[in-house]
């Protein structure tokens, strides 16, 4: 775990030196109430670049930027006009290729911070005890996931030796191990460990402000990661992938209530298509995928949380099939022996060079199958 410890002490020195720190208001007192706690809230870097990255994101954005832009170039272009064809204005970029190889740089080390500071939190053996991730973790995810949005698929041109060529930032596939170059890495680590991470739920604030600010990036990480992976194309081979991070998603961003789960269904279905209307670069499989979501992993989700309620558990597994666990989630049994030992895997366990796959491990890093008398059998 050498790579793990060396990146998890870069960030937490960077965490520490650097600007991007939110206050944890849980310790001021409540001088001033309201309006304090609010302008606390508000002075937070990590906040203020979300709020941005979700304003460039937007359409009404895109519509005046590029308004602009051809208003800056009819006054530039003027007289290289003929005045009878609109379409001799045109916006050139002349962007090279060393600029967009800096930009993406920076883009992949944002994701290799998050990921490497996610791990630190649940792998690493001087990881806080009984942490519980804060808002400045929920809002650095957040950022995480309008980058991959925005990037995600996104080219520029670029001519070199006098030809034209395509630069993209961020491909949507990737290969196994996953790196953080690829949406699909991200979704597998980034998406993964966090799922992993808010298993106990997030850290209580004081503030009502807090709480309701809380309450609304929660329901914005809930659709933005749903969207995430449902814009991703996956191999037969990472279905299993697919339905535990959904299922866990649900589980720990929504609600666990089979009644109240069927209350808010609605309004989950209108955030999740008003998202994938906003893509800039959406994949051809989001519509295919938002179906498969809609068909399979809502039903299997609304039957395990009222299995669940009821508490009516189950003894037996095959390999192959999705189980629901606490404290790990929804899993897929790698392997069982007839001793009822599960070998479990899921985005957000540590991979396993020898399985090709996420696999629990202890701290010691020796794995162990897990003896379980119940869980919940997934029908998926």
């Amino acid at each position: 775990m050498s790579e793990l410890n060396k990146s998890s002490q870069a960030i937490k020195s960077a965490e520490k030196h650097g600007p991007d720190k939110l206050y944890d208001l849980s310790t001021y007192k409540p001088i001033e109430s309201h309006s304090l706690e609010k302008s606390l809230l508000l002075s937070s870097l990590s906040l203020r670049v979300l709020d941005v990255l979700k304003f460039i994101r937007s359409k009404d954005f895109v519509t005046s930027t590029q308004s602009e832009l051809r208003v800056d170039e009819q006054e530039a272009d003027l007289g290289n006009t003929t005045g009878v064809d609109e379409k001799e204005i045109t916006i050139v970029r002349n962007i090279s290729l060393a600029l967009l190889k800096s930009e993406r740089k920076k883009l992949l080390a944002y994701f290799d911070n998050l990921s490497g500071h996610q791990l630190f939190l649940l792998y690493d053996n001087d990881k806080p005890k009984e942490y519980k991730p804060t808002l400045t973790d929920l809002t650095k995810y957040l950022i995480a996931l309008e980058l991959m949005l925005e990037f995600g698929g996104k080219s520029e041109k670029y001519v070199e030796e006098e030809k034209e060529h395509f630069f993209t930032y961020l491909n949507y596939n990737g290969e196994d191990p996953y790196y953080n170059d690829s949406v699909k890495g991200c979704s597998l680590n980034i998406i993964g460990d966090f799922l992993m991470l808010i298993r106990s739920g997030f850290k209580d604030y004081e503030f009502e402000y807090t709480k309701n600010k809380m309450v609304q990036l929660i329901s914005e990480a809930l659709i933005a990661t749903i969207v995430c992976i449902i814009n991703t194309r996956w191999k037969e081979s990472e279905e299993h992938y697919v339905k535990s991070m959904l299922l866990n998603c649900l589980h720990y961003l929504s609600d666990r209530n089979p009644e109240s789960f069927k209350a808010i269904l609605p309004e989950l279905r209108k955030g999740i298509a008003e998202k994938i209307q906003s893509l800039k670069y959406p994949s051809n499989m989001v519509k295919e995928n938002l179906q498969w979501f809609e068909k399979k992993i809502i039903p299997a989700y609304v039957r395990t949380i009222r299995q669940l309620h009821e508490k009516e558990f189950d003894t037996m597994a095959e390999k192959g099939q999705i189980i629901y666990k606490s404290p790990w989630g929804y899993c897929l049994v790698k392997d069982v022996s007839k001793q009822n030992e599960f070998t479990l895997s899921r985005p957000g366990f540590l991979w396993d060079e020898d399985r090709g796959d996420f696999i629990m491990h202890s701290n010691d890093e020796v794995y162990r199958p897990i003896p379980l008398k119940s869980f919940i059998l997934v029908e998926v």
